[in-house]
């Protein structure tokens, strides 16, 4: 949108491939890079106690860099459990600085299973009055 109002406005501009490379630019160096492995825990996934141990770990990186607030993504079932592990916490602990998040394709199925439930209740509204 930017581009077609540059060259509605007669501003020298390259073509819209050429602008969109511009914008797109970064003067950064990412020569150096480095691979990082995360920590393992030997237990199993959907163990309270093994969330429970996640949730910690993350924690204490995130107080490791600075960070006043964790931000932990979980897949579904994994993080109903995780979500009751932080809200049995009490206010106020280290455990409520965690903000979780569910994961992208689970945020998405959810959205559209609550989209046919409310397709569902509405045609058998008009079907059976």
């Amino acid at each position: 949108m930017l581009w077609l109002y540059g060259k509605w406005n007669n501003l020298s501009l390259p073509g819209s491939n050429g602008y969109i490379e511009h914008l797109s630019s970064n003067s950064m160096d990412f020569s150096i890079s480095r691979l990082l492995f995360l920590p393992f825990i030997p237990q199993p996934a959907s163990d309270y106690n093994t969330i429970y141990t996640t949730l910690l770990c993350a924690l204490e990186n995130a107080k490791h860099y600075g960070h006043d607030v964790c931000i932990v993504t979980f897949d579904q079932p994994l993080y109903i459990k995780a979500r009751e592990i932080v809200a049995a916490t009490p206010e106020g602990s280290d455990l409520s600085k965690i903000v979780l998040r569910l994961a992208g394709f689970h945020l998405l199925s959810s959205f559209l299973e609550q989209l046919v439930i409310l397709c569902k209740e509405v045609v058998s509204k008009r079907c059976f009055p």
